[in-house]
């Protein structure tokens, strides 16, 4: 939990000043322009991501077509696939942005992860240009829109992708799409109705995707819930002027201030937020893999001893690492993290029993850097 007055104090840019507790992260800003979506010109929106996309492969920008992935394709794409790939094709020429010559509405599924998307498929023409002049080709590229705009998605199938991340992103681990996101298109649907915000739905596939190459049985927060006036939750009355953001153990949900969020997001960064959300879902996985909550600890951030806070940060690290090993983050996101955590830090010595102690700042650091550097088993927890 971060005291909302001393984020004001430490964070310069932050001008409101608040009191209570917390949790933060990010998904890379899009190199091209979002065009906003509206029902009555999502054709037109699709039809301009398709262009804006095609000048960023004009233009070479590989990590920029890479940061304009689908949130469901970024998961499991690691920017150095991308940019490899389209860095070979295009060793001896180059693609002149695209012309749209048709857009149409349609249910499509992506082979690589087995889930139908309600898509926009854009028919254009190319030139692709080398030493010999220019060749008009054609071709058809599926873009889906979501709360943060539009995305595309990188391979036509698992065998591809596998095969593109072995020549060049060797280190991105696990290796191979199998255990990244679980085929089964009920449970795809389900992820997507409990997490329309794909920042938290990208947390909750890590989680899922880490638990399955280990053997565990995984399960869901119920939900995250933002609330932006005095709540009754589960685990009691919340005032989004004193609540940052916790986890409540009796109904396995994340809860947040709205406001706390627009502020963090507007004057930190969506990184900032991610790794809050990290940290709760953190309280989550120690949960479902029945570390001890004292049974007052129903807001974790509130009873739970320093131990437990450390050990969420840990796990947290360990999120920003699969994160960032999957090309998901931008440059500056893990200090960013790390200042964040730092932050959240107690303002003053506790004992480690103290139910309100969470750790200095130096502490929570090296808690948060343990699970970053060494992955989930720095973090002492489902042995």
């Amino acid at each position: 939990m971060l005291n909302r007055v001393m984020l004001a104090i430490a964070i310069t840019l932050l001008a409101v000043s608040y009191s209570g507790t917390w949790a933060l992260a990010h998904v890379p800003a899009a190199s091209i322009a979002v065009v906003a979506t509206q029902d009555e010109d999502r054709l037109a929106a699709a039809e301009q991501f398709a262009v804006d996309l095609s000048v960023l492969e004009s233009s070479g920008d590989w990590y920029g077509m890479a940061a304009a992935l689908h949130p469901d394709a970024a998961v499991i794409t690691p920017a150095e696939a991308v940019s490899g790939w389209f860095s070979q094709v295009y060793a001896a020429k180059r693609a002149a942005p695209i012309v749209v010559t048709e857009s149409a509405e349609e249910s499509w599924l992506w082979p690589v992860n087995g889930r139908t998307y309600d898509a926009v498929a854009v028919t254009y023409t190319q030139e692709i240009l080398d030493g010999s002049g220019a060749t008009e080709t054609t071709g058809v590229i599926h873009v889906v829109d979501g709360p943060d705009g539009w995305g595309w998605f990188f391979g036509a199938d698992r065998a591809f992708l596998e095969t593109q991340i072995a020549a060049f992103a060797p280190e991105f681990e696990p290796t191979g799409i199998g255990g990244l996101i679980p085929p089964d298109a009920a449970w795809q649907a389900d992820r997507a109705a409990r997490f329309p915000d794909h920042l938290h739905a990208h947390v909750d596939a890590f989680w899922a995707t880490r638990f399955a190459e280990l053997g565990w049985t995984y399960r869901s927060p119920a939900a995250t819930i933002g609330f932006r006036e005095v709540t009754q939750t589960p685990c009691g009355e919340v005032d989004p002027a004193q609540e940052t953001a916790f986890y409540c153990v009796i109904d396995e949900t994340i809860y947040f201030s709205d406001p706390f969020r627009e502020l963090v997001m507007a004057d930190v960064g969506d990184f900032g937020w991610v790794v809050i959300v990290a940290h709760e879902w953190g309280h989550h996985v120690q949960h479902i893999l029945g570390e001890d909550f004292a049974p007052s600890a129903f807001r974790s951030g509130h009873a739970a001893p320093q131990a437990i806070e450390q050990q969420a940060d840990c796990l947290a690290g360990a999120y920003v690492d699969g994160a960032e090993l999957s090309g998901w983050l931008d440059p500056g996101d893990v200090d960013e993290a790390t200042m964040m955590t730092g932050l959240a830090g107690d303002p003053e010595p506790r004992d480690g029993t103290d139910p309100l102690a969470h750790g200095s700042r130096e502490e929570r650091v090296s808690a948060f850097l343990s699970g970053y550097h060494d992955g989930m088993r720095a973090c002492d927890i489902g042995e």
